[in-house]
């Protein structure tokens, strides 16, 4: 039987011990998803394409038909990162050394994606809805070569559909870790970048009660 006062140093010893596993816990997710972000950047900064193709100073992209707010956030993200990462010019209108056609298949499986088209000249990314299209476009992305005034697209071509349908993340946000230190328009391009490889869900939690 517990004296009186002994049952609370045994509950604040217990939920120190808990806190400690979670401290460690959280520690550990954080250096994974710090690994992440650095594998991001330096996927996209070395991207490799398979096979050769020739190198293009413009890019014409053809959206699809009424396109949903995810198709068009995904034309953004294709414009941003070859503009960012190239310098070469990318439009919708005028005729360019590559097109680019975005389109709509729902045949192709659930968030599934496939990449076609001969040559260089073209080439069309298909999504099986619009998350599927997102997903192509950052297969696109990450198998084409950057340079300075150029862009070399990846000769990959074919089909991809998820085996599982739910492909998240945890963000560690606490202990002065980057997630809680980051900038939102950071943090923006870090999700932006993660939606690119295929994740499809966000966890967040902020544990106040392991705050002073």
């Amino acid at each position: 039987m517990l004296v009186p006062g002994k049952h609370d140093f045994v509950k604040a010893l217990a939920s120190r011990t808990t806190r400690r596993s979670h401290v460690r816990t959280a520690q550990a997710l954080a250096r994974q998803s710090a690994l992440s972000l650095s594998l991001l950047a330096w996927a996209f900064a070395h991207a490799t394409s398979f096979g050769a193709t020739d190198p293009v100073e413009s890019i014409r992209i053809e959206l699809p038909a009424s396109p949903g707010p995810v198709a068009q956030r995904a034309t953004t993200l294709l414009t941003r990162e070859i503009t960012e990462r190239s310098g070469v010019t990318v439009g919708t209108g005028e005729p360019a050394d590559l097109t680019i056609t975005l389109a709509l298949d729902p045949g192709i499986g659930t968030e599934g994606f496939i990449l076609s088209g001969g040559g260089t000249k073209r080439v069309t990314i298909t999504g099986s809805d619009d998350k599927g299209l997102l997903y192509g476009v950052g297969r696109f992305l990450r198998g084409s070569n950057y340079g300075q005034g150029k862009f070399t697209p990846t000769s990959w071509r074919g089909t991809s559909v998820p085996k599982g349908t739910l492909r998240g993340i945890y963000f560690a946000t606490h202990f002065n870790n980057w997630h809680e230190m980051a900038t939102d328009a950071e943090r923006r391009r870090y999700v932006e970048s993660l939606a690119l490889w295929g994740t499809n869900a966000l966890v967040v939690h902020y544990p106040d009660q392991w705050l002073p």
